[in-house]
């Protein structure tokens, strides 16, 4: 299945997908600072890379790969549809209890399977780590306008193409931040539903998660599709926002799709972390050689089992 088959995340109608940015640096004891330059972009792609990594592999697992455009919202739901089938197709028996702090709630796990603990325990590890992110995007803000400084006081001296790309790496920072932003903004927006028109966000979710009781399907990808089955009744489709709710045709074509794409951000990536020899250069840049340490120590890829 080639790349054109492939669903990116979208922001603002721009396609969010892991980048990489290699300045051309020839000598390198000549070109101190955009040496620099180059350790604080690494830093950007690798934290920018390993959250898009993260999401997706968040989308996979909870089965909200099955949409063609899935965003947080997807994966609470499909999580949702899981609860709700295992607590006899109603999800508020998960007992509830709101948090004013991310993930923002817990459940009586009592009634859950082990795979649904484990989705569970993946979105809620997600949310919690991209909150944390805001420490090392903060530092990496304090860091930026020394590409600015390049490329508004230094240019004479930067080729095109360097300053093409260290351009490119300011707008990828922003893209992070707000991607960040509006992932976490969407996730709550979605609890916020949950807590305050209860009934209303539950009747959707209870109706899949009955009838997957009723067709005895326990798989989270089968339980996912059968959101497909009430994409003609209208009452159903009233209760979600505007959201692109298209879903593949298959189960298998939606899975292939996102395994692919996981294999290969999970190569981008390693490709970055290949590249040490740069971004390990204590003398140059003692800031960002801690950052990326800290993101290193950290940065755990496992691809999802079928």
């Amino acid at each position: 299945m080639g790349c054109s088959s492939m669903t990116y995340s979208r922001m603002d109608g721009k396609i969010i997908k892991q980048e990489k940015i290699q300045l051309d640096i020839n000598n390198i004891k000549k070109n101190k600072e955009l040496l620099q330059a180059q350790n604080l972009i690494h830093l950007i792609t690798f934290l920018r890379n390993k959250i898009i990594f993260e999401y997706d592999n968040l989308i996979y697992k909870t089965g909200a790969c099955i949409f063609k455009s899935p965003n947080i919202m997807h994966c609470v739901q499909c999580l949702f549809y899981k609860i709700s089938a295992d607590c006899g197709g109603n999800l508020n028996s998960a007992q509830f209890t709101f948090k004013e702090d991310p993930p923002f709630f817990s459940i009586n796990e009592k009634n859950i399977s082990d795979e649904t603990k484990n989705i569970l325990n993946d979105l809620m590890e997600f949310i919690t780590k991209l909150k944390d992110y805001r420490i090392l995007i903060k530092q990496l803000d304090k860091e930026t306008p020394k590409l600015m400084y390049i490329v508004f006081e230094n240019s004479n001296d930067v080729s095109k193409d360097n300053l093409n790309k260290i351009n490119k790496a300011i707008s990828l920072f922003q893209d992070l931040t707000k991607l960040r932003n509006v992932i976490l903004m969407e996730y709550k927006n979605e609890i916020y539903d949950l807590i305050m028109s209860n009934n209303s966000y539950c009747l959707p979710i209870n109706k899949i998660g009955n009838l997957a009781i009723e067709k005895n399907i326990k798989d989270k990808y089968e339980i996912a599709f059968l959101f497909n089955q009430f994409k003609k009744d209208e009452k159903f489709m009233n209760h979600f926002r505007n959201e692109d709710m298209s879903i593949y045709k298959s189960i298998n074509e939606a899975k292939e799709i996102m395994k692919k794409k996981l294999e290969q951000e999970k190569i981008q990536d390693e490709d970055i972390l290949k590249e040490n020899d740069i971004i390990n250069d204590n003398k140059t840049n003692k800031t960002s050689t801690s950052t990326i340490n800290n993101l290193s120590s950290s940065y755990k890829i496992n691809l999802p089992n079928t």
